[in-house]
This record gives structure tokens, sequence and C-alpha cells, in this order.
């Protein structure tokens, strides 16, 4: 799946709820890269269909769509239509055998940012948990893909003026940013800023 240390993600490209524009900047990744590989999203093989490889091109390029524009709708504040289509991918790329779980990881948490930003803030934090929870049963938890929920899930309370839950996600979310992506990327600069408005507003 798509790691910090994997991705080169610019200083404009971490900002506001540190969920989404991570997600985004990695499904980016996927969705332009060329070649064969664009019919095994992320890195996972494929499992084989019947209908032969060229049937689960077609699939990967339905799922890339979907996802791009779902992605746009976003940015545009259309969530009811975004949600939909994050619905369909994540439906669509289950469907083929078994999917990928570290994209469907990318849209689930696309999915909360909605939910965030729709006032669902019960949901999101649902949603965010059990993709916190299903990260470290699968790889840890020191895997410093844990950071992107952790952050959203600390950012969401921080809204909610839930202070004292805020902090230690938003410490965790630093230190994993700071290993997997190293000191002088942008990402671990973004998550340390993120910090800072969380001591700020709690000095």
């Amino acid at each position: 799946m798509c790691n910090l240390y994997t991705v080169n993600i610019s200083q404009e490209a971490i900002c506001g709820i540190t969920v989404w524009n991570v997600a985004a900047v990695c499904l980016a990744a996927w969705l332009l890269a060329p070649g064969p590989s664009a019919a095994a999203p992320l890195g996972t093989p494929m499992a084989s269909s019947p209908e032969g490889p060229a049937v689960l091109r077609v699939q990967a390029n339905g799922v890339k769509a979907m996802a791009r524009q779902a992605f746009t709708l976003i940015d545009e504040g259309r969530y009811e239509e975004a949600q939909a289509l994050l619905d369909q991918a994540l439906n669509l790329s289950r469907s083929r055998g078994g999917g990928n779980v570290g994209f469907e990881r990318i849209l689930r948490e696309s999915k909360a940012t909605i939910l965030a930003r729709t006032g669902h803030f019960e949901d999101a934090e649902s949603e965010l948990k059990a993709i916190i929870a299903e990260t470290e049963g699968a790889h840890g938890r020191a895997a410093e893909s844990n950071a992107t929920p952790f952050a959203a899930l600390g950012e969401l309370h921080m809204k909610e003026g839930r202070w004292s839950e805020a902090g230690p996600l938003i410490e965790r979310a630093a230190e994993l940013t700071e290993r997997g992506a190293g000191k002088n990327n942008p990402a671990t600069g973004e998550m340390l800023n993120t910090l800072g408005v969380f001591y700020t507003q709690t000095a």
C-alpha cells in the first residue's frame, strides 16, 4: 500500500484534515501509475478471473475512474455524490477476488473525511477507530501506515474540543510520520505543525 516514505508529498498537499490530503496523494500515485501494473493497484496482485485479464483491467479502470471523480467531488464539496462513488468503488474493488486492502483503506479514510466534514463526528470516529484496529492487527502498532488515521482522529477530536483525547493521537501520528517519511519530509513538518497547534490551544 501507499506509505509516507514511498510518496513525494508536497508542502501544499498536506493541509486541513490530514486523512483526506494524504489519502489523496497516495491515491493519485496509483491513479497516475502507467503500464500493466495499473491493473493491480498499489502493488497487490489480482485474483484470477474466468473472464481473463482484459476484464480485470476494465474493472480496475472503472475503480480508478470512480475514485478520481469522487476525489474531485469532495474538493467541490459535493459530498453526497462523492459518498455514492466511494461506495461503488469499494464494492467493485471487493468484488475482484478480495480487492486490495491498502487501496480500500484509502477509500474508507476518504469516506471518514466526508462524515467529519458533514458533522457526522461519531460515525467518522467509529470508522477511523476501525481502520486503526485493522491496521494494527495486520501490521502491528508501530506500522507507519497508521499515521494517517491517527492524525485524522486526533484532528477530529481537536475540532470537537476533546483535547485530552486528541493529544496522544496527534503525538502518535507525528512519531509514525517522522519514522516513515523522515525528519526533513514536508509531511513530517506539517504533522509537527498540527502538534504545535494542539500545544498552543492547550497551553
